[in-house]
């Protein structure tokens, strides 16, 4: 789909954005845009990067194989049409979207500058951040194959103050985001669904439905913590201004999942899509042992499978690991210094 990053029209949609021949020519399309295998493009100079899943022979009526994730770090001079979403992400899953953002926003709509702030993107910022503060972001490491990916994304954002997202890929449609942050300072990260999609809390802990139509597939928001931290659902609201998007340049209110930091080293949020038929699922998944953002160990809940980084290399266990290789190697991308 083409996600909407910074001032992008939507409603998303399948398309297909580029094709390169073979004579090097270019041609831009609109057509469906339905990837047989698996894969992932990294710009790394150009601060984005997308994951996609899809099978060659797609089972009817299941959507969960074919899931897109879009993050951005990507900063320039201009800021033209660009909103504060370094760090952020986009998803798409099971058929639509899920986790999006605002969108292009009206320019003579009294809410723009807010709508173009940090509240919008589901990127982490500290307590207030000016839209666009004298910052860098860059992409710490980078691994991809079939069995697991990986991206270590970090901010700084100048007096010490540095923040860090890790993104992990466990299958089509599941991933995992850790935040932490390099100060005691308060943070905060706005997730915000996508127009259509309802949002309802669950009993297990800081966990989430989100839903389409009835029959459809389904997405979990799970949050979790070292110490505890504030979550609370907004829509519409405006004061402070959470749970906003835009279609075609029509302001519309939608759900928004906020998560405020004061002093847990990390928090962990699953992003997970799942077949309606499913029974409804929490976390599934902890953090086992914390050292530091580059040593943890992440636990399935049935103690099946386990998740593990060394520094530079994310090992696998357990079922997880299975079907092949159990340890990548996190590498560092070329063209940055």
């Amino acid at each position: 789909s083409l996600p909407k990053l910074g001032d992008t029209l939507g409603p998303t949609s399948p398309v297909r954005i580029a094709e390169l021949s073979d004579d090097g020519a270019v041609s831009l399309t609109l057509g469906n845009f339905d990837p047989a295998e698996p894969g992932a493009t990294v710009l790394p100079v150009s601060g984005y990067a997308v994951w996609w899943d899809a099978v060659a022979e797609p089972v009817p009526g299941q959507h969960v194989t074919r899931s897109q994730l879009v993050a951005s770090w990507s900063r320039y001079p201009s800021n033209a049409h660009k909103h504060a979403d370094e760090l952020g992400l986009i998803i798409w899953a099971g058929g639509g979207p899920w986790i999006s953002s605002a969108g292009y926003w009206p320019y003579a709509s009294p809410y723009r500058d807010q709508a173009i702030a940090w509240s919008t993107s589901n990127a982490p910022h500290f307590d207030g951040e000016p839209t666009f503060p004298d910052t860098y972001s860059e992409l710490k490491g980078h691994l991809y194959s079939h069995q697991v990916a990986f991206m270590d994304l970090e901010r700084d954002a100048g007096e010490g103050r540095i923040l860090r997202r890790q993104v992990l890929r466990l299958g089509p449609g599941d991933y995992i985001a850790i935040d932490t942050a390099a100060t005691s300072a308060g943070t905060t990260v706005v997730w915000t669904a996508a127009n259509g999609v309802e949002v309802s809390p669950l009993d297990t802990g800081d966990d989430f439905i989100l839903e389409r139509q009835p029959g459809d597939a389904r997405f979990v928001v799970a949050i979790r913590s070292e110490q505890g931290v504030e979550v609370s659902l907004h829509d519409g609201d405006t004061e402070p201004f959470l749970g906003w998007t835009a279609e075609l340049r029509e302001e519309i209110s939608v759900p928004a999942i906020r998560v405020r930091n004061d002093s847990s080293q990390w928090v962990m949020t699953r992003l997970s899509v799942t077949d309606a038929s499913r029974s409804t699922p929490g976390a599934g998944i902890a953090m086992s042992s914390w050292t530091d953002p580059e040593n943890w160990t992440l636990v399935f809940d049935d103690m099946s499978r386990r998740v593990e980084r060394r520094g530079n290399a994310i090992e696998l266990s357990g079922d997880t690991g299975a079907r092949g290789e159990s340890t990548f190697s996190i590498e560092r991308p070329d063209g940055v210094a």
